[in-house]
């Protein structure tokens, strides 16, 4: 069968695709890169805001209209295939297969079972997926899941619902898909998780997180950076960790989500303002070259303008190097949905555009310290508009070097000549310098 598939969502959906694909190939399976020319189309979903759930409704529609017109499976899988709210619009749109993120790996019984179910659903959170090991990526960047699911219970979220409880990984199976890798040739990998931080707590046998990049790391993969932590289970020893390890990268992602303490109760986060600060204060003590980012979320329900102005002091007294801002987006069942009025949606804009301004500054303030500074960077691309190579620092920092001076892909010292908000841009330091060993020894 011709599949085609599409991605919604975060770096641990990506993963899960990656996963997905290599389960069709495995099946004998052809991918396409055309959705006209496939018999099965894939949605891998994401529902923690309403935008992607929107693009996902519109596409199904087209869908059901082009089942009409030919023969074409149509998959939901993810998130949303979890929630009512997905298995509502699999009904609506008479859709084939609905599989859950806890499942991916019933792809093929899925497709076995067309044939004489007409239709499979399967929402269980499996066991055999914590030790599955996908092929290794042909990808100078690769995603490795740790752990799936989330055990906090912030009012907005409904991750706990769509991907379950906290369940780690087996450190080996973790290692031996972070040596897949360095053998594949990956040169930086991302250590995925909803809470990496939480990981094997309570679990005999499991090393910290703080030992675990420790461990990814002697494994010789030339970068490990991670996402997402939470700010209550931020301890000491992973920063400790980082300071230690010369390649588990200075870029620390620590959603903070308000600077209000009486919004952040609303939220359920379970930690104040003066408790995350404390954490940026020790980060910058301990990594002073540590590059910060953040996940803000403007006009929750209930969020005065005192709250909001306590956003912004908190911005300007933290200076993140980058955030990820967006307005609150009611998320059926989830407590904020059931039980606060929304703000108009003229004030959650307003909101955060004065939240964008504002971190504009910063970003530029930051990314100028690194402006005559050289960095090694990973580069990968040419640019949309082909006059530059991309590539991201160490750091984390999207950086843009001309296309002449890159001979191919791979890592690279670059001088820093300028600075905007969002990216940096230099030359590699010389022909004779070109191109950094792409393996550190192990």
């Amino acid at each position: 069968m011709r599949a085609h598939v599409i991605t919604y969502g975060c770096q641990m959906n990506e993963y899960d695709t990656h996963t997905i694909l290599s389960e069709l190939v495995a099946g004998g399976h052809e991918i396409v890169t055309s959705p006209h020319d496939a018999e099965l189309m894939v949605l891998n979903t994401c529902a923690v805001r309403g935008k992607p759930v929107e693009k996902v409704v519109t596409l199904l529609g087209e869908l059901r209209k082009e089942k009409q017109r030919r023969p074409l499976a149509v998959a939901l899988m993810g998130c949303l295939a979890q929630l009512e709210e997905g298995q509502a619009l699999a009904k609506k749109f008479a859709v084939d297969i609905l599989i859950g993120p806890g499942a991916i790996t019933d792809i093929l019984p899925a497709i076995e079972a067309l044939e004489t179910q007409g239709r499979y659903t399967s929402l269980a959170f499996k066991g055999d997926l914590l030790t599955h090991i996908p092929p290794a990526p042909a990808t100078l960047t690769g995603f490795l899941t740790i752990m799936r699911g989330c055990n906090h219970r912030c009012t907005y979220c409904i991750v706990p619902t769509s991907r379950g409880p906290e369940v780690s990984r087996p450190v080996e199976a973790i290692l031996n898909e972070a040596e897949a890798m360095r053998s594949a040739g990956v040169q930086e990998i991302y250590l995925l998780g909803q809470n990496v931080n939480s990981y094997g707590l309570g679990l005999p046998g499991y090393p910290s997180f703080a030992e675990l990049l420790k461990l990814v790391a002697a494994t010789g993969i030339p970068r490990v950076k991670f996402t997402t932590s939470h700010p209550m289970n931020f301890t000491s020893d992973i920063i400790d960790a980082i300071a230690e390890t010369p390649n588990v990268c200075d870029f620390i992602h620590l959603p903070v989500q308000s600077g209000s303490d009486r919004v952040l109760r609303r939220m359920a986060r379970e930690y104040r303002r003066e408790r995350y600060l404390a954490i940026i204060a020790e980060i910058k003590a301990k990594l002073p070259e540590a590059v910060l980012s953040t996940d803000i979320m403007v006009g929750f329900p209930g969020e005065t303008e005192e709250d909001f102005q306590a956003t912004l002091s908190l911005y300007d007294e933290v200076q993140f190097d980058s955030a990820y801002m967006f307005i609150y987006s009611a998320r059926p069942g989830t407590p904020s949905y059931q039980h606060f009025t929304d703000l108009p949606k003229a004030i959650k804009t307003e909101r955060l555009q004065r939240l964008i301004e504002r971190q504009k500054y910063w970003s530029q303030q930051r990314n100028q310290r690194w402006v005559g500074r050289e960095l090694r960077v990973l580069l990968k691309q040419p640019s949309d508009d082909g006059g530059y190579n991309v590539g991201h620092s160490d750091q984390n920092h999207t950086v843009l070097v001309p296309n002449e001076q890159v001979t191919g892909v791979g890592l690279y010292p670059v001088v820093i000549e300028q600075a905007t908000p969002h990216a940096l841009y230099g030359s590699v330091v010389s022909a004779e310098r070109q191109r950094l060993p792409l393996l550190m020894a192990s």
